[in-house]
């Protein structure tokens, strides 16, 4: 794992990293990461203690999320012979920033049980 200070210091040492790994093993190809500068980045930060007195495993939060702003093969049906995947997805109004702050301000303002 790569880590940084800052996106713009991770991102030079992905490219650091990736340029040396093909310098020096030719036969390594397709390589990829995590980090996209292309795509929005959330920091998740859980409550462990809320999430176990609500009985909400880390597991679930992170279905949950990669279902919201993604999506997630859930299982598969047969139809005639056919078998389709199920497949959950969060509607577009899900995956805004707008709506991912109202979320977080939402779970903050939570009441303890």
């Amino acid at each position: 794992m790569l880590g940084g200070p800052s996106y713009e210091q991770l991102t030079e040492w992905r490219d650091t990293f990736v340029e040396a790994l093909r310098e020096n093993n030719p036969g390594v190809v397709d390589i990829d990461w995590n980090y996209k500068e292309t795509q929005p980045q959330y920091r998740v930060q859980i409550d462990y203690n809320r999430a176990a007195d609500l009985g909400v495993t880390v597991s679930d939060i992170g279905n949950t999320l990669q279902t919201m702003l993604g999506s997630r093969r859930v299982t598969t049906y047969v139809d005639n012979g056919e078998e389709y995947d199920v497949i959950l997805e969060g509607c577009g109004l899900s995956r805004t920033r707008r709506t991912m702050f109202r979320i977080s301000m939402s779970a903050r303002r939570r009441p303890a049980s």
